[in-house]
């Protein structure tokens, strides 16, 4: 029994200071936000109308590219098979559409999650979920520490974002190493902070490939909504790095 607490204390005195480990993990995935911007890749998106991901899907490859210096998704197939020369003209117009309000408005796109384009969901930044929120390591797994966000019950004067955060719980896992954020799970537990309702649950997983940066290699989310409810995962591969002016230009019409 005296060995056992002695292990205990011991474990104790290794586990990290929540706060200090959030602190880190938000300046280098802020750090490595920035060198995501510089890469281009392929996605595959699959929906289904239940939670179980089972039955009828629908599925889309898109190329997640840049048109005037800004991030474009574009379709290449649909539930896996190539478009239809129809489609893809659609599609051409489209980005020509796109690339010409971009030219007239230089519009800068929100920040702040990936769930953005399709839920309009902002679960913000480490270091703003951890003003938010109480804290706690809860364990280790695979070398990563594990970190519980609770929202606070009250944050006095909170901001509209800030109160957005409230409605979530989030749980990190920290690479022990690199202090990266090698996964992400944002569960909803209170309505008010988006289109999205309890019990909703959004995850995303990331890995590093050599020096570069951690990218995002899965995603998925459980949603339920207004109209009713079901499942979407996004596969990312094919990443490829460009320079931070490399970019696709559409021409003008003359």
């Amino acid at each position: 029994m005296f060995g056992t607490w002695i292990s205990s204390l011991f474990l104790a005195l290794l586990v990290p200071d929540p706060a200090a480990l959030l602190q880190r993990a938000d300046e280098v995935d802020r750090q490595h936000e920035e060198l995501r911007r510089r890469y281009v890749y392929r996605e595959l998106q699959t929906n289904w109308n239940n939670w179980e991901g089972t039955g009828k899907f629908r599925s889309g490859l898109y190329e997640n590219l840049f048109v005037e210096g800004l991030r474009y998704r574009k379709r290449l197939e649909r539930n896996g098979k190539p478009l239809s020369a129809k489609e893809q003209k659609a599609i051409e117009e489209a980005m020509k559409k796109t690339a010409a309000q971009r030219r007239a408005e230089r519009r800068q796109p929100r920040k702040g999650g990936f769930f953005n384009r399709v839920y309009n969901v902002r679960y913000g930044h480490v270091g703003e979920v951890a003003k938010v929120s109480d804290c706690a390591v809860t364990g280790e797994e695979a070398g990563n520490w594990v970190v519980r966000c609770e929202p606070k019950a009250q944050l006095g004067e909170a901001t509209k974002e800030e109160q957005e955060l409230l409605c979530y719980r989030q749980t990190f896992w920290i690479d022990q190493k690199e202090h990266a954020v090698a996964r992400r799970r944002i569960e909803v537990v209170r309505e008010g902070g988006a289109e999205l309702k309890p019990p909703s649950v959004l995850e995303e997983r990331r890995s590093q490939e050599g020096d570069g940066p951690w990218l995002v290699r899965e995603a998925q989310i459980r949603f339920r909504v207004r109209t009713g409810k079901g499942y979407q995962t996004h596969l990312f591969t094919n990443y490829q790095r460009f320079a931070v002016e490399s970019t696709i230009t559409v021409e003008a019409e003359p």
